[in-house]
């Protein structure tokens, strides 16, 4: 096997296994939840804070593949 055949099945496994995490996963609900305790603002240095949910998301992927906050980011 090549490595760009490896690699071509590895970002399918990838994209697959995301799309069932959109199916199974209610976003919606989630969101909800977050933005009772998350609220986007401006920061202290003038920009817009992140979206709740997308800081979530990161988490996530950041648990599922044993990342750290730095590779995340």
């Amino acid at each position: 096997m090549s490595f760009s055949v490896y690699d071509l099945e590895r970002r399918t496994a990838k994209n697959t296994f995301f799309k069932q995490m959109n199916i199974i996963i209610n976003w919606k609900s989630i969101f909800k939840i977050i933005n009772n305790y998350h609220k986007v603002g401006i920061s202290v240095n003038g920009k817009t804070n992140y979206d709740g949910l997308l800081l979530f998301k990161m988490l996530l992927i950041g648990i599922w593949y044993d990342l750290s906050e730095h590779d995340v980011i």
